[in-house]
């Protein structure tokens, strides 16, 4: 693990990851059932580089609590720039949480009983792809249980692989609306909607004090990539598929 102090900045640091650290036990993984015992000792060593702060500054943890990383809401107070709207999806505020991660997810469905497809794509601070994911699932009731289902597999895969704060963003206005305005609360406050089940879950997943992940409805035209991989999965009949992109 000497060879993680080389790199002291973010970037440095998502690459090393990306490129080595996940890379390393991939041989063995592909022949043995390697013990979770040994899986969560890997998981935490990586969030531990990753949370760590660079030495004599502070840390992403620490700049995320105080508010003091540089976004468009931030620059707009202070008068620096004209507009606080993200640059990426136009649409809302360019805050910390917005800034860090965007997860793009959506759902393909056709009837209750052929198999839909969920599909979601994680960008970066620079707005570039850096993770996708695919899956054929087993049939649902309508196309906002494929939705649902889509969103809480996302969420699953972003604390499986250790990001802590991510903004989902869908085009269902009954599910993000309502998770926009209820997933700190009780589970037991989401009511209304067609896919209770799902969404409790979901609420389970975010209220956890070390994840920071919000949920936002953005218009359908802007979640093309993610409807793109769910009909892909849906017509493949996919199994979970999960890659890096060669952009990163």
């Amino acid at each position: 693990m000497q060879i993680l102090q080389i790199y002291e900045n973010a970037s440095g640091k998502e690459v090393l990851l990306k490129a080595v650290a996940t890379a390393i036990p991939a041989y063995n993984m592909s022949c043995f059932l390697l013990p979770k015992r040994v899986l969560n000792q890997m998981t935490k060593a990586m969030r531990k580089f990753w949370w760590s702060s660079a030495k004599d500054k502070q840390g992403i943890p620490w700049k995320v609590a105080h508010n003091s990383i540089s976004t468009a809401e931030n620059l707009h107070k202070r008068k620096m720039v004209a507009d606080s709207t993200c640059q990426l999806c136009g649409e809302h505020q360019e805050t910390t949480n917005h800034l860090i991660f965007q997860c793009r997810v959506n759902g393909s469905w056709t009837s209750p009983t052929n198999n839909a497809g969920i599909g979601w794509t994680l960008f970066n601070t620079d707005g570039r792809i850096i993770l996708e994911g695919k899956a054929a699932i087993e049939p649902v009731n309508s196309p906002l249980d494929a939705e649902a289902e889509a969103l809480r597999m996302a969420v699953v895969q972003m604390r499986k692989l250790g990001y802590h704060i991510v903004t989902f963003y869908g085009d269902s206005s009954e599910i993000y609306d309502t998770l926009s305005n209820s997933h700190q609360a009780s589970p037991s406050s989401i009511k209304g909607n067609h896919c209770p089940t799902y969404m409790k879950d979901i609420v389970n997943l975010a209220k956890e004090s070390n994840y920071c992940f919000g949920f936002q409805k953005v218009k359908r035209t802007c979640n093309g990539v993610a409807d793109k991989l769910a009909k892909e999965g849906r017509i493949t009949n996919s199994g979970y598929v999960v890659r890096w992109k060669n952009n990163v």
